[in-house]
C-alpha cells in the first residue's frame, strides 16, 4: 500500500462500488484529471444473474431440492468484486482510455483481498480477478464499513439513480452515466458456470470410483 501510485497521479482512477443481493450493482468512478466530475454506474442484475445470487442465498437443505442447481450460483463476494471491475471498465469504455492504476473502495473484505492478491482459491472469484487485471495491472482495494459506502449502496439500487444525480448536482459535481460493457456480463456468466462445474467435478470423480 505504501508504494502504490497516488490516487491523483496521471492515469489513476478511483472507483467506489457496492452490490445488492436483491437489486443490482453500481458505484461511481473519479478521474483526478477531471475534478468535479463523476461517472456513475447503476444497473439491475440480469434475471439469470439475480437467480444465481438467490440460489447462493438458499439454505443447504433448500439447495438440495433446487431444480436449477445445475445452473450455478454467484457468491456475494464475487458479485462485489465484479462490481469493482465493472465500474472501472464502464469508465474506461466511456472515457476511451484504460487506467494505469485503480483504487477500488468497497465494503467487502474477501473481494478486496482477492483484488489485492490478484488471485483467489475460489475459481469463480479467480475468473473475475483475472478480468480486472486484464483492464489494469495495478489495483489497490480498500474495504470500508457499510455506513461509509452510502452513495455506492444507493447506486446498487437503480431506482435511486436520479436521486443520486440530483444530490451530486446540488453539491456541484457533474455526472454522467456509463453502462457496464457486455464483455463484463459475459465474464460474469462464465464465472457462474465455472462455479457449477466446480461443484459437479467431485460428483463425477466419485461416480467414476476415483
Amino acid at each position: 500500500e505504501a508504494a502504490f501510485q497516488e490516487r491523483a497521479a496521471p492515469g489513476g482512477l478511483t472507483v467506489v462500488t457496492d452490490a445488492s443481493g436483491v437489486d443490482g450493482v453500481g458505484g461511481y468512478a473519479l478521474d483526478p484529471a477531471k475534478p468535479g466530475e463523476a461517472t456513475l454506474v447503476s444497473e439491475l442484475w440480469p434475471a439469470d444473474v439475480l437467480a444465481a445470487l438467490q440460489r447462493q442465498a438458499l439454505r443447504a437443505s433448500e439447495r438440495e431440492r433446487d431444480p436449477d442447481a445445475a445452473l450455478g450460483r454467484l457468491s456475494m463476494p464475487a458479485a462485489e468484486a465484479f462490481g469493482q471491475w465493472a465500474v472501472a471498465e464502464a469508465y474506461a469504455a466511456a472515457a476511451g482510455r484504460q487506467p494505469t492504476s485503480v483504487t477500488a473502495v468497497g465494503d467487502c473484505d474477501p473481494a478486496a483481498a482477492a483484488l489485492n492478491a490478484g488471485a483467489s482459491g475460489r475459481p469463480q472469484m479467480r475468473k473475475l480477478v483475472r478480468g480486472a487485471r486484464e483492464l489494469c495491472a495495478h489495483w489497490l482495494a480498500v474495504s470500508v464499513s457499510r455506513d461509509l459506502n452510502v452513495d455506492a449502496d444507493r447506486l446498487s439500487h437503480p431506482a435511486q439513480l436520479a436521486e443520486v444525480r440530483a444530490d451530486a448536482q446540488a453539491a456541484g459535481v457533474a455526472t454522467r452515466v456509463a453502462p457496464i460493457p457486455q464483455h463484463c456480463w459475459a465474464a460474469l456468466r462464465e464465472a457462474i458456470a465455472v462455479e457449477a462445474e466446480t461443484r459437479r467435478a467431485p460428483r463425477k470423480r466419485r461416480a467414476a470410483g476415483e
